[in-house]
């Protein structure tokens, strides 16, 4: 009854705004009155089956609904359905030119259905080149590749944002990538930068920087390898790490993938599959045929050199090592800017 419920509270959200006043007065009257109230538990479990549009509806309904939408318990049950469900898909304009992005695009792929996500309000952060560095439970990682700051963590369905602590180091920057992960330990998230710095037309090393949310400062880690940096590809968060690709030019070793585990905040190497190409890096235009992508919860290696593609899957093993496999290969035709895109939940919260 439930489920049944829930599906036509769906439908009548979304569809009527006369039915949607007709339900706030009824459901104000039955939690109100002693012998219809509903207990908070199952409240929360209907309301968390809802579409992210249809909740954020109903947290106008009373102030019952809108405090337990607010809970805890209640973003961590909506967040679980919602990685059971098959995934939006963000897209973000590439140019050529350093402005910030104004807006993103949503795609429903099982509904075929795509919104724009207009009137991103970052005009007074004051970044320019900002873009979409990485995503995870439906939180976005913005930050630009030219500036250390600002990071910004966006909410596109409800369009909140917070910026993180800015760092005071002023230097410029020859590479920038952010990474945005969670912390299943401590249920916090963490964000982890690493850039390479230039002074007087020489590159340095590659640096290093993680901070946990809540937390009023950066502290600074070791990064044992230099990254590849690309023009729309960025770390990924999948089981629990981020990924980066490694830059083979600066690297005689066989690591090509370098991987963070978020909790233990260690880096680990891993190797490239024996028959994909090495990264065909181009410095002036950032290209690359390789991307990493999360894919159903797995990290997935793509390689595209513009007559086919091939698909590896990381997997891992109880002793803690990753290797990719093969998954895939087929005939696909692509233009040297290609750009495979990120897939994310969606959360309101």
């Amino acid at each position: 009854m439930i489920v049944i419920f829930t599906i036509h509270l769906s439908r009548f959200v979304s569809k009527d705004h006369r039915v949607r006043a007709q339900m706030a007065d009824l459901n104000e009257k039955m939690i109100s009155c002693r012998g219809f109230c509903l207990p908070a538990d199952i409240i929360s479990d209907i309301l968390s089956r809802l579409p992210v549009g249809s909740i954020l509806s109903c947290r106008s309904v009373c102030k019952t609904w809108y405090s337990l939408s607010q809970g805890p318990q209640f973003v961590k049950l909506q967040l679980s359905r919602a990685n059971d469900q098959v995934p939006r898909v963000i897209l973000q304009p590439i140019s050529v030119k350093a402005g910030t992005i104004s807006s993103l695009y949503l795609l429903d792929i099982e509904g075929h259905k795509a919104r724009v996500i207009s009137e991103i309000p970052l005009e007074d952060v004051g970044a320019r080149g900002i873009r979409i560095m990485c995503s995870c439970n439906g939180l976005l990682c913005m930050a630009s590749g030219l500036e250390l700051n600002p990071v910004v963590i966006y909410n596109p369905v409800t369009k909140e944002y917070i910026v993180l602590p800015k760092s005071e180091q002023n230097f410029g920057l020859w590479g920038h990538q952010v990474g945005f992960g969670f912390n299943p330990v401590i249920k916090k998230y963490k964000v982890v930068r690493i850039y390479e710095t230039y002074t007087n037309g020489n590159i340095h090393n590659n640096r290093g920087d993680i901070i946990t949310l809540g937390e009023s400062s950066w502290r600074q880690i070791h990064v044992p390898y230099r990254l590849l940096y690309t023009g729309c590809h960025g770390p990924i968060f999948c089981g629990g790490a981020l990924h980066w690709i490694i830059n083979r030019e600066f690297h005689n070793g066989l690591e090509f993938i370098l991987r963070f585990h978020i909790s233990k905040e260690v880096f680990q190497g891993i190797l490239l599959p024996t028959s994909a190409k090495a990264p065909k890096y181009e410095p002036v235009y950032f290209t690359c045929n390789l991307q990493l992508l999360n894919v159903g919860r797995v990290v997935t290696l793509v390689d595209h050199d513009g007559q086919a593609m091939h698909v590896w899957a990381l997997m891992g093993n109880k002793s803690g090592d990753h290797i990719f496999c093969t998954y895939n290969s087929f005939k696909m035709k692509l233009t040297k800017d290609s750009c495979c895109f990120m897939h994310v939940n969606v959360r309101y919260t």
